[in-house]
């Protein structure tokens, strides 16, 4: 039995699961970010990258760069957030209203 494959596979997994972390928060290392950046950058790493990858290329889930470009109402992708869509959940019963806002906000002004 050749191992090559099942070794080439975890390798693959093992790296796509160490992708990086989320882009920093503009400011961040001068200690001038915006908090409300910095808790969406937070949420965004427990909840959203293992799907949409760190830095928002797509994966699971779709790519979120250039997100304004299809919710130009902020409303529209909050209520995606909250409520769900397709294969994504919602998240209104695990965060509150200002961690929502402020992913959706790291999201449209960081990624």
């Amino acid at each position: 039995m050749r191992p090559y494959p099942l070794v080439v596979l975890v390798v693959l997994l093992l790296a796509s699961a160490c992708a990086g972390a989320p882009p920093p928060v503009p400011g961040a290392d001068t200690g001038s970010a915006d908090p409300v950046l910095v808790l969406g950058r937070d949420v965004w790493g427990r909840s959203c990258a293992s799907c949409h990858a760190p830095d928002g290329s797509g994966g699971r889930g779709p790519s979120i760069r250039a997100v304004e470009d299809r919710f130009i109402d902020i409303q529209d992708q909050l209520t995606v957030v909250e409520d769900g869509r397709g294969g994504m959940p919602g998240f209104r019963s695990r965060y509150s209203t200002a961690e929502i806002e402020a992913v959706v906000r790291y999201t449209r002004e960081v990624l």
